[in-house]
């Protein structure tokens, strides 16, 4: 249950239906918000069902829709997808303690060296090591947790950054905790270069730290409204003429679909970062990594990689 999922309620017994929306989730109830002139007496029962929240599943169906046979090297890739990698050169690593891991310096390097149009490139644990099999600059990291995959991640999107200052970057992960923790790695960077998208759903309130709402405060876009219990702050998303100041976005898979709502031409992006997407579905990565220009994408796992049906799982078609 989120904020803004629609509800029905109606007094007991009675077949009148009226509609309403979830204002606020508490940790011990829900506060909603109806009609002034809904019929609300103290001490009557009411039948209230909360209805599924559909907007992630249109945004999945709306990618699958969307495929293009053509971009199998996404979707599907095969050994004939695999681009050659330009030379390899040297870098500094920015995080300095990966100095003495061969293992995430092997991997940052290959995405560096990474050809457009590549198949999917997969970091994969226990150990973290790089597997190329994309035309888009797909990039995938996988393994354990705590093996260093986000660590990894950040610090390819901080070297390409680093060397291109204008490189438009898509980080996502499945879940805002997750997320968080991609932005939380990337806080040297500017306010005026990183946004940290929410969705409008999101609650401020519940489950922050101090220094999780001083993150967002500086990073994500936030307003103060006038709310039930007075001045409440609350998430809201970028128009489309903000979402293009930003070179570095980072949001939820299903965000992820957001900057393409509000305008922003496929392809736009020029490397899309998927952390933990062994966590998602398929087609909640599909719908972001789905480019009309060659892009690179990264993703990163921690799940098992064989499939557990008799289907190939998407993980298992980028490693084998």
């Amino acid at each position: 249950m989120i904020v803004g999922d629609l509800i029905k309620i109606n007094l007991s017994r009675e077949r009148h239906i009226h509609g309403g929306f979830v204002h606020k989730v508490r940790a011990n109830g829900v506060l909603i918000s109806l009609h002034y002139n809904f019929p609300y007496l103290p001490g009557l029962d009411y039948d209230v069902n909360f209805t599924l929240n559909r907007l992630p599943l249109r945004r999945q169906h709306q990618a699958v829709s969307m495929v293009d046979p053509s971009r199998g090297r996404i979707l599907f890739p095969t050994w004939a997808d695999i681009k050659p990698a330009s030379p390899a050169t040297s870098f500094v690593p920015l995080n300095r303690q990966m100095d003495a891991n061969d293992s995430q310096m092997s991997a940052v390097s290959r995405v560096l060296r990474m050809s457009p149009g590549s198949p999917p490139f997969v970091i994969f644990g226990p150990y973290v090591y790089a597997v190329v099999r994309t035309h888009s600059r797909l990039i995938e990291v996988r393994s354990r947790f705590g093996t260093g995959k986000t660590t990894t991640l950040v610090e390819c999107i901080q070297q390409l950054h680093h060397a291109n200052r204008d490189v438009r970057i898509l980080a996502c992960a499945p879940s805002n905790a997750a997320a968080d923790a991609i932005g939380l790695k990337l806080k040297n960077l500017s306010a005026f270069t990183m946004l940290r998208m929410n969705a409008t759903s999101r609650d401020y309130e519940v489950g922050m730290s101090p220094e999780m709402k001083a993150f967002h405060d500086e990073y994500a876009l936030v307003v103060d409204v006038e709310g039930i219990d007075g001045i409440e702050r609350r998430f809201r998303l970028p128009t489309l003429s903000e979402l293009k100041q930003y070179n570095i976005v980072v949001t939820t898979c299903v965000s992820g679909g957001m900057p393409f709502a509000a305008g922003v031409p496929k392809g736009y992006y020029d490397w899309i970062f998927i952390d933990e997407a062994g966590q998602a579905s398929e087609p909640e990565g599909a719908h972001i990594s789905i480019s009309d220009k060659p892009a690179y994408i990264m993703r990163t796992y921690s799940r098992d990689p064989h499939p557990h049906s008799g289907r190939r799982s998407y993980q298992h078609r980028t490693m084998w």
